[in-house]
C-alpha cells in the first residue's frame, strides 16, 4: 500500500454565478448563499461538516495498548503501515518510512459517518490534518487553538449528488477566519462551468467563471471529414489538439453528442497533390511547417463530431493537456470521429 502524505489540497471542478452569494466569517452559516448551493442540494453544507470537524481532537495522540497489530511491508518503496485493530474494526494506521511522522485514526461520527483522519507531524508539533468522508474532504493547516475553526487556513472539498458525466463539486476556503467558495465546477444550462475566487486585499472576492464545455442548440460539423480520409492521395486527415474546445448538443434520449472544435489537417507526400486537392474544396495548401517531407491543407475553425463509439470519449476530454499535438483521425462509417491514432505530423 503505497501513499504520499503531502499536504494535499483536493482542487475540484465546478462553477457557479456568484451575484447571489456573500462571503462572511460567521461560523453559525454556511460562507455561501444563492444559487451556487441550489446545486448541492442533499450534499452536506459547509456548516454541517465543520460541525463534524468538531468531533475530531486535532492534537490526538494515538494509543495502541489493547489493539491487534498487523503490518504491510512494500519492498519496493522501503514504506510500511501498522494498522492497528480493535476486534475486527480499523482504529489507527501508522506510516512509516514515508519521510513525514503521519498517522491515521478512524470512526464513525455522530451522524453516522465513516471518517479517516490523516495526522502529519513536524519536529514534535502537529503540523496539518486531512479529512476526509463519503462525500467530502477537509485540509487544515497551521492550526491555531485561538483560530475560530481551530486552524488559520483551510479547504472543504464537497461532491455533489448528481450523477453527471463532469460531477458538481465545491471548494471552500477559509483564510485566518473569513470562509468563501474559492473554486467550484458544476451543469448549468449552457454547458459545464469552471469558478474560481480569491480574497483581495480588502477582503473582497476577486473571482472568475468560464464554461468549460459549452452546450449548443445545433452544431453543424465538418461534413467531408470521410471523404477526405478516403481519397488515396491523403496520407491521412490530423487533428490538432490543444488549442480548440469541446462543446456538445444533447440528442432526443438528452444524451450528450461531442464535437471539437478546431483545425484538422489533411497530409500529402507532394506539393502537386497537396495543390489540386486545396484547389478542389476551396482550401489552401502549403508545406509543413516543421516537416519538409510533407505538405499539408488546413480545415479550420471546424465542428468535427465524435462517435459515441469513440473509446473513453469523456476521459480524453478532460485530459490535461500541456503541449499541442496532432493526431491521425479514424473516421466511422458516417464521418465521426472513432478513434485518434499517431500520425505523420510534430507540432514541434
Amino acid at each position: 500500500m503505497s501513499k504520499k502524505w503531502m499536504k494535499i489540497v483536493f482542487v475540484v471542478l465546478a462553477v457557479l454565478s456568484l451575484t447571489a452569494c456573500s462571503f462572511q466569517n460567521n461560523g453559525n452559516a454556511d460562507p455561501a448563499k444563492g444559487s451556487v448551493l441550489e446545486r448541492f442540494n442533499g450534499s452536506k453544507t459547509f456548516d454541517e461538516i465543520m460541525g463534524e470537524l468538531n468531533e475530531i481532537d486535532y492534537y490526538l495522540v494515538p494509543d495502541f495498548n489493547d489493539l491487534t497489530k498487523k503490518t504491510e511491508n512494500d519492498d519496493e518503496t522501503a514504506t510500511a503501515v501498522d494498522y492497528y485493530y480493535d476486534g475486527d474494526t480499523l482504529v489507527y494506521a501508522d506510516y512509516r518510512g514515508y519521510g513525514e511522522d503521519a498517522f491515521s485514526y478512524y470512526f464513525t461520527s455522530k451522524n453516522g459517518d465513516e471518517i479517516e483522519v490523516l495526522y502529519v507531524d513536524s519536529d514534535g508539533e502537529r503540523e496539518s490534518l486531512d479529512v476526509k468522508g463519503a462525500d467530502f474532504s477537509v485540509s487544515l493547516y497551521e492550526l491555531n487553538k485561538e483560530s475560530e475553526y481551530g486552524a488559520d487556513y483551510i479547504t472543504v472539498s464537497i461532491t455533489g449528488n448528481e450523477s453527471e458525466e463532469f460531477p458538481n463539486k465545491l471548494l471552500y476556503s477559509v483564510e485566518e477566519g473569513n470562509a468563501y467558495i474559492s473554486e467550484a465546477y458544476y451543469n448549468d444550462k449552457d454547458g459545464y462551468h469552471y469558478y474560481s475566487a480569491y480574497l483581495d486585499e480588502n477582503g473582497e472576492p476577486d473571482e472568475s467563471d468560464d464554461v468549460l464545455y459549452k452546450k449548443e442548440d445545433k452544431i453543424s460539423p465538418f461534413e467531408k471529414l470521410r471523404e477526405f480520409t478516403q481519397d488515396p492521395r491523403v496520407k491521412d486527415v490530423e487533428l490538432l489538439i490543444g488549442n480548440g474546445s469541446y462543446s456538445y448538443t444533447e440528442n432526443a434520449n438528452k444524451e450528450k453528442v461531442w464535437y471539437y472544435k478546431g483545425s484538422a489537417f489533411a497530409v500529402f507526400s507532394d506539393s502537386q497533390s497537396a495543390i489540386d486537392f486545396a484547389k478542389e474544396n476551396g482550401l489552401e495548401a502549403r508545406e509543413d511547417e516543421t516537416d519538409e517531407d510533407f505538405w499539408v491543407v488546413e480545415i479550420s475553425d471546424s465542428y468535427f463530431e465524435f462517435s459515441e463509439n469513440f473509446e473513453d470519449l469523456i476521459s480524453f476530454i478532460t485530459r490535461e493537456v500541456n503541449d499541442y499535438y496532432y493526431r491521425s483521425i479514424v473516421c466511422d462509417e458516417n464521418g465521426k470521429i472513432q478513434a485518434l491514432e499517431s500520425g505523420h505530423l510534430s507540432y514541434y
